[in-house]
């Protein structure tokens, strides 16, 4: 068996899929083992699924969207655009955020509700 390395982007995509994995898991308070069982194989491959150390199949994705009630599509659609790490990401600066408030809108003498406007302010203001 050869050992391929992964690109950044795809191990991205499996850490995504990993976390929408957990995410729905716990939302629905299963275990790891309730999982593995739906799954055919054990928790200790659904902790490495979730930690993104193991890459789920296709077919197993497919069988963990159908027990949960989740379109593939989606999840593949949501994990390209790094839907469920958003916390990893905002610590690697790979995304921006701030908040704002009413208050704050209300004051800005442009009124914008725009994200790019709030985080150039955001900059201007660190």
């Amino acid at each position: 068996m050869s050992h391929v390395k992964m690109s950044e982007k795809e191990l991205l995509f499996f850490k995504n899929i990993g976390a929408f994995m957990k995410d729905k898991r716990l939302q629905n308070k299963k275990t790891q083992s309730f999982v593995a069982n739906v799954l055919g194989c054990t928790f200790q491959q659904i902790q490495k699924y979730e930690k993104a150390s193991n890459f789920i199949g296709l077919w197993k994705l497919i069988a963990f969207c159908n027990k949960f009630n989740v379109n593939i599509g989606e999840v593949v659609s949501q994990a390209l655009d790094n839907m469920y790490l958003p916390e990893e990401l905002i610590k690697e600066g790979k995304i921006k955020v701030t908040t704002v408030s009413i208050k704050d809108i209300a004051n800005d003498p442009t009124h914008r509700l725009d994200a790019i406007h709030w985080l150039d302010k955001q900059d201007e203001n660190n």
